[in-house]
């Protein structure tokens, strides 16, 4: 019998004031999880190549670009399968194409605030008589759904970058 999982992952609405954020931990039956937000900066080496940086996102201006992650764990021995990960994009911020991870993890996206997700390319919004595509900046939430069932204490994480508005 195939139970299906799915970990709500609220954001760190701190951000947006500069306060470092307050990230909780979710639980879902025997999958924990945990969220991080953390400032994605870009270095430049002595050599003149650059590297990426992340740091805890304490205190963030607009512009800014964050990294959101949930990382997830099997607390008991036992098969967990049909795991979904669900995590909320915070109203400020706006989700970078082409930055969600792990990459074979099947992602749909939510623009109607969780009621129904699909791929972006299908998503629509009816903004008074006209209907137009969805894009980034509509996404309220992320879903990823594990392509295979969690064994007794394995863990992961996924993530995504954007950029506060």
């Amino acid at each position: 019998m195939s139970r299906r999982r799915s970990i709500h992952a609220g954001p760190a609405l701190l951000l947006a004031t500069g306060a470092a954020p307050v990230l909780p931990a979710y639980a879902v039956a025997d999958v924990l999880a945990t969220q991080r937000v953390d400032l994605v900066e870009t270095v430049t080496l002595g050599d003149g190549s650059s590297e990426v940086t992340y740091r805890p996102a304490e205190t963030v201006t607009p512009g800014s670009e964050l990294r959101y992650t949930v990382a997830y764990q099997n607390t008991s021995q036992d098969l967990v399968d049909d795991v979904q990960v669900v995590m909320l994009v915070p109203g400020p911020v706006v989700p970078i194409a082409g930055t969600a991870v792990p990459d074979g993890t099947a992602l749909t996206y939510s623009v109607d605030g969780g009621a129904s997700y699909g791929a972006l390319s299908e998503l629509t919004l009816t903004e008074g008589a006209q209907t137009r595509s969805a894009e980034l900046s509509d996404v309220t939430h992320m879903r990823w759904t594990l392509p295979a069932p969690l064994q007794g204490d394995e863990s992961g994480e996924v993530s995504y970058h954007a950029i506060l508005r």
